[in-house]
């Protein structure tokens, strides 16, 4: 017990007196996230510049330009012509165009289908989407009212006529993100990477001091002897309670009131939350513990692990569904803490998970603390 205490102090030394893991251990995760939620808080991408080329200068073409100026997804932007509004969309200062075509009006009295051009961004799909999502709206309302209004001068009841237009209604209700937003989506995500991605770094950074520092075996005239087994074991397990308890601080202001502040999903009991964090965070310790050999110098942490962060949110099967990525990947994907994490968490958070439907994801999060604890165990030795 008196081997876990002091090396529990001896690590909170190590990250408190050192700047680089003070700023990565400590002060990194509470930045991150304060500002990685802020560019979503708009939760939906409104406003979007899109312009309008009336070619046919008719009643109908005018109608549904005045849709799209009560669309609340863009701004209609006028153009004479088409030339000058793909000058301004190459420019980037429209997300795209749509084109009324000259004989729209006439071709909609003479029951002939009308064909409304859109070039949107596609580099872009936020932009993309709300742009075109705006014209089909605006095009799909006047052809119900061109189909309505025909029926009804035909002498067809309006609700008749309502019923033939549209006779299986789609009625969409989005369900755990009713806002269907980015923020509710990605962020909490994002936050189990933080506390993984920063952990590994930080550790790594302090593997290279201590290496870097550590007297060449020349210098003293032979390496020390191997730890006792109970010693090296006691020093493992107090580096760990050390790293658990401060990320489950960090832990406490994500989930907490960083929360509160972003109005981020909160569901969940705290009970459960707890469950999932805890073998998540052993892992995690763990996984940094045993990566530390690798490290010689304090820049390699950054240049090894850090362009490691977005393959790792990609392959763990919420941005890019499981069934689309190729056979071996959910496979790899299955040794990264990251992966069980936010499943779990997410549904907890944001689906109000029972805890049978993410227990899973603890027994699989436990199985890793304990594959990774032989490699800690020997890294730890080596030291």
């Amino acid at each position: 017990m008196k081997t876990v205490w002091q090396a529990f102090r001896t690590q909170a030394r190590a990250v408190f007196g050192d700047k680089g893991a003070l700023l990565l251990l400590v002060v990194a995760p509470l930045i991150y996230s304060a500002f990685y939620p802020l560019p979503y808080l708009q939760h939906v991408v409104r406003g979007v510049a899109l312009g309008v080329v009336d070619l046919d200068q008719s009643a109908q073409s005018r109608q549904i330009a005045r849709w799209l100026e009560a669309h609340p997804n863009v701004t209609p932007q006028a153009f004479a012509d088409i030339s000058s509004a793909e000058r301004a969309l190459r420019e980037g200062t429209l997300g795209g165009f749509v084109i009324l075509p000259a004989g729209l009006e006439r071709d909609l009295a003479h029951k002939r289908p009308a064909t409304l051009p859109v070039v949107a961004d596609a580099g872009y799909f936020l932009v993309y989407r709300q742009a075109l999502t705006a014209v089909l709206e605006a095009a799909g309302t006047l052809g119900a009212q061109v189909q309505v209004g025909r029926q009804l001068a035909a002498g067809q009841p309006l609700d008749q006529a309502l019923a033939a237009r549209d006779p299986h209604p789609l009625v969409v209700r989005p369900v755990f993100n009713r806002t269907e937003s980015y923020l509710p989506y990605i962020v909490p995500a994002v936050y189990v990477l933080i506390l993984q991605q920063t952990l590994l770094m930080g550790l790594a950074l302090l593997a290279g001091t201590a290496r870097e520092k550590a007297p060449h075996p020349n210098q003293t005239g032979h390496p020390p002897p191997p730890a006792h087994l109970l010693a090296t074991l006691g020093t493992l397990m107090g580096r760990t309670a050390f790293l658990v308890g401060l990320y489950c601080f960090h832990a406490l202001y994500f989930w907490g009131w960083s929360t509160v502040i972003f109005d981020l999903p909160a569901g969940g009991q705290a009970l459960h939350l707890f469950a999932l964090l805890l073998p998540f965070l052993v892992a995690s310790a763990l996984l940094g513990i045993a990566l530390s050999p690798l490290f010689r110098e304090r820049e390699q942490a950054f240049a090894y692990l850090l362009f490691t962060s977005l393959p790792i949110l990609f392959i763990s099967g919420f941005v890019w569904p499981r069934e689309a990525m190729p056979v071996w990947m959910p496979h790899f994907a299955a040794i990264f803490p990251t992966t069980p994490a936010i499943e779990g968490f997410l549904a907890l958070l944001a689906m109000n998970a029972p805890w049978s439907a993410v227990a899973a994801q603890a027994w699989h999060l436990w199985l890793l603390a304990a594959l990774f604890a032989l490699p800690a165990y020997l890294a730890q030795r080596s030291r």
